[in-house]
This record gives C-alpha cells, sequence and structure tokens, in this order.
C-alpha cells in the first residue's frame, strides 16, 4: 500500500505576552522539517523550538481539510496574527490556543463528512 505524508496540522506558540496558533498543511513526513522551515525572523528567530504541535492528522484529503478549517477558524473570528517575521505560512497563525485550532480541524472533519453523507443520500446509496 502507497503511504501518504499528507497533513493537516495544528501548531501552538505560548509567549510570555500571548499565545499564537498555525493552521498548516504539508507534504514533509516529519514535522520537524516543517517547523524549521518556517524562518522565523526579527524578534521570533530561534522560537521555531518552542512551537508545540498540538494536532496532526495524516490523510488524502489533508489540504481540503486545511482550507475548510481556515474558513472556520475566520467565521470564528479568530484574529489573525498577519506578521512577516513568522516566516512561511505567516498568514495561517492566529491569535487563539492550539486546542482552538485543533477545533477548526475536527469541524472541518464533520463538514466534509456530513457533505459526502447527504450526497449519497440524495443519490441513494443507504450505507453512508
Amino acid at each position: 500500500m502507497t503511504k501518504f505524508h499528507d497533513k493537516v496540522y495544528a501548531l501552538e506558540l505560548k509567549l510570555t505576552d500571548e499565545i499564537r496558533s498555525k493552521i498548516g498543511y504539508t507534504t514533509l513526513e516529519k514535522m520537524e522539517k516543517r517547523i524549521a522551515g518556517f524562518n522565523f525572523s526579527s524578534r521570533f528567530k530561534g522560537l521555531e523550538k518552542q512551537i508545540v504541535p498540538v494536532y496532526t492528522s495524516e490523510n488524502l484529503i489533508a489540504k481540503s481539510i486545511e482550507r475548510i478549517a481556515t474558513e472556520i477558524a475566520n467565521k470564528r473570528g479568530y484574529q489573525k496574527v498577519g506578521d512577516k517575521n513568522l516566516g512561511r505560512g505567516y498568514t495561517e497563525w492566529y491569535y487563539c490556543s492550539g486546542q482552538q485550532i485543533k477545533s477548526c480541524i475536527l469541524e472541518a472533519y464533520k463538514t466534509v463528512y456530513r457533505e459526502i453523507r447527504e450526497k449519497l443520500n440524495e443519490e441513494g446509496v443507504n450505507n453512508a
């Protein structure tokens, strides 16, 4: 069986004054490589070591789940950090906890599964 490394993840960075969390997607096998690739700068330089993976899920629809989870975070009103010093993927950092981001990811899964069930019911497939 082919092994896929597509992952959707929630990360958390606790600073003295606040918590920042990230929704993300990667095809890298090891999360440590992804985190190291953020290339933080300025006052964040070197803080990659403090990032804690809160949740990861490896599956074929990880990229779609990430997109939907981001929409959910925005709808919930989580404020984006928007600081380019957070490096690659800086637009996906929010002022909220990693658990809140994990909740967005899990809600995205529920949304996808609900849509699949509804579509199967419309087509007359009863074992969904």
